[in-house]
């Protein structure tokens, strides 16, 4: 029943990793140490030296908050437990404590008009004057992490954004059995 989940989780762990590299690699970038000056070039040293670039996506506020996001989405992923919530579905229980309320979590990283992932890279390419060490690869990087998030087509998030036409964030059902269909989530 809860297959299309799964793998839904699956692929935004996937999608969170990628964008984490992809961060990491912009960061590299933005701060150009000798000998990095390609996309490939960032991806290797970040891979190779991933305190040191870590470190990097920290010096700039925005970087730093949009990683903090991405590792905080990978941790809410991980703690969903699907063997626990069959169990709830077949005691038609709410699945709010073991499943919505991760759902909740990874929403709200994505979607904080202040300090979430998409505020964040709205941020950094409206402050493009204030920001001269940003490189042309490294905002093509940030356009690749806004592209994932954007075009990625989630049925597991779809219901979960606060915009969505379906049960907003936060509201807990009311209903005692929980359904696939009840998850329908639009596009993050």
């Amino acid at each position: 029943m809860r297959r299309r989940q799964q793998l839904d989780v699956l692929r935004i762990d996937r999608l969170a990793t990628k964008c984490c590299g992809e961060i990491l690699a912009a960061a590299v970038l933005a701060a150009a140490p000798d000998g990095v000056s390609t996309i490939e070039q960032a991806a290797t040293y970040a891979e190779n030296n991933e305190v040191i670039s870590i470190e990097l996506v920290k010096k700039d506020l925005f970087f730093g908050w949009i990683y903090e996001d991405l590792i905080s989405i990978k941790h809410s992923l991980s703690q969903i437990n699907f063997e626990e919530i069959e169990q709830f579905d077949r005691a038609k229980q709410d699945t709010f404590r073991v499943l919505d309320i991760h759902l909740i979590a990874i929403c709200e990283r994505i979607e904080n008009n202040t300090s979430g992932i998409k505020a964040c890279i709205k941020k950094i390419f409206a402050n493009l004057t204030k920001r001269p060490k940003i490189s042309h690869i490294a905002l093509q990087l940030l356009v690749s992490v806004r592209e994932h998030l954007e075009s990625s087509e989630s049925f597991v998030i779809q219901g979960w954004r606060s915009d969505s036409k379906g049960r907003p964030c936060g509201r807990r059902r009311t209903a005692v059995v929980t359904t696939e269909a009840g998850y329908a989530i639009q596009a993050i």
